[in-house]
């Protein structure tokens, strides 16, 4: 399992086991790499695409989404295809299958939505056809907020479809949600269902292989007293997170955190159960005070249950540095108190729960808010350890907005084989990222232009 950057680098052209070539729509070849390291140490994808400049892209590939041993990705090209001059561009999406002798690259049909955003698109790998077969789906909402159209494209069949689905009897007082309602990420659950996320307010699930299906919608806990104002402004990916595993949704939050008796504004008491009817009114409160360090709870709860339930927590000041080598690595970590961490001094954000059933995220740390330099920290939040330090570079990033996601591509490849020496040259995509200040806006105007 590793931590794969969702933005490529289009690079010269390098090669290694994982290499894998296919063409665009305009016959132009794509050639793709993938560059593994062991978590926390951020693992990314090489693109190279000959007879193309850097300004031929309109943003870096991306890596749409990841299950098992096949990743999707989209690039966008900032020229027009040859068969309608009067675009401004267009986007081809690839899937990539995974093989330690033989990976394959393959561009997927056009699904002709005009507007499709990676992070709606969830993928289902499809158990019992080979490890080949997936399914595609994303979910858009119609004028009517009960009614859905589910886009769904199978490898199978090689083709897409679109068919309305109902959204079922909704909590009370989710109106206003469900309307403001924008997909941050999409996971995958189990038998056939997946679920589109909204990590301040909840998410949509949906089975797509039922015969007639059906959307719900679930609560996710209210802001934590240290993300109150942040619910209302800032990017949600900063301070939550929510993965699939062991037959458990699984929800992570940060907060920015000072204790309790000498907070000023107001503070609630921490609650251990959230049902999907408690009032959500929470998003519309607001409080002052000044946040010093920060910490970290998991809630869970099984897909069918009405409440979460919360796990493990961990203040920033129980964290224990056992391994003395991460201290070397992070600097200005321990000051004075061997083993004591000064973690609370540093900007933490952005925190990627691991998806083997464990306890541990993954998150950004810095010095400075406005630092490039950026460690990926690992943290287990049961026995309050740093499992891991790495080193990041947040350049391509705007803010500290996750950079990455959890990837399972790596038990599938051999890296080594057929290496070409040098590793992976990229050029800089500085002018790509000036598109705007909201951390979340880079993703989702990286759409698919078909």
């Amino acid at each position: 399992m590793v931590q794969l950057d969702t933005k490529a680098y289009i690079t010269d052209d390098r090669s290694n086991g994982t290499t894998a070539t296919a063409s665009t729509r305009e016959a132009h070849v794509v050639k793709v790499s993938f560059w593994l390291a062991n978590p926390p140490t951020v693992s990314h994808l090489c693109v190279h695409c000959p007879g193309l400049k850097v300004t031929d892209f309109v943003a870096e590939p991306a890596v749409v989404c990841s299950e098992k041993n096949i990743a999707i990705l989209l690039i966008s090209f900032s020229f027009p295809p040859s068969n309608d001059p009067d675009e401004l561009g267009f986007s081809d999406f690839f899937v990539y299958r995974a093989h330690s002798e033989h990976p394959s690259l393959d561009r997927l049909p056009s699904p002709h939505l005009r507007f499709l955003y990676p992070q709606e698109v969830g993928l289902l790998p499809c158990l019992g056809d080979g490890d080949d077969e997936f399914v595609l789906a994303t979910l858009s909402s119609r004028l009517n907020p009960r009614e859905y159209d589910l886009h769904m494209y199978v490898s199978k069949t090689g083709r897409w479809s679109t068919k309305l689905v109902l959204l079922e009897s909704p909590p009370a007082n989710s109106r206003d949600a469900l309307l403001l309602f924008r997909t941050d990420k999409t996971i995958t659950l189990e038998g056939g269902s997946m679920a589109w996320v909204n990590l301040w307010r909840g998410a949509l699930l949906c089975n797509v292989f039922d015969e007639n299906p059906v959307v719900r919608y679930i609560r996710f806990p209210r802001p934590a007293n240290g993300n109150k104002a942040n619910s209302k402004e800032k990017c949600a990916q900063l301070y939550r997170d929510v993965t699939y595993t062991n037959n458990l949704l699984k929800f992570i939050e940060v907060e920015p955190y000072k204790r309790p008796d000498i907070c000023q504004g107001l503070v609630q008491p921490d609650i251990n159960v959230f049902s999907d009817e408690d009032y959500e009114d929470d998003l519309d409160t607001t409080a002052t005070r000044t946040w010093y360090g920060w910490k970290a709870s998991i809630w869970s709860r099984k897909a069918s249950s009405t409440s979460w339930y919360r796990g493990f927590t961990v203040d920033v000041d129980e964290i224990v540095i056992s391994d003395p080598t991460h201290s070397d690595l992070l600097p200005e970590l321990t000051v004075g108190y061997p083993g004591k961490s000064t973690l609370q001094n540093r900007v933490t954000s952005s925190p990627i729960l691991r998806i083997q059933g464990d306890d541990v995220v993954y998150l950004m740390s810095k010095v400075n808010f406005e630092d490039e330099e950026t460690w990926v920290i690992g943290v287990d939040i049961k026995t309050k350890n740093l499992r891991g330090v790495a080193s990041f570079s947040t350049d391509r990033s705007v803010y500290s907005s996750p950079a990455y996601l959890p990837c399972s591509l790596s038990g599938y490849l051999d890296m080594t084989s057929n290496s070409s020496d040098g590793g992976c040259n990229t050029h800089g995509r500085n002018d790509l990222m000036n598109i705007g200040n909201d951390c979340c806006e880079w993703a989702r105007r990286l759409y698919y232009r078909g």
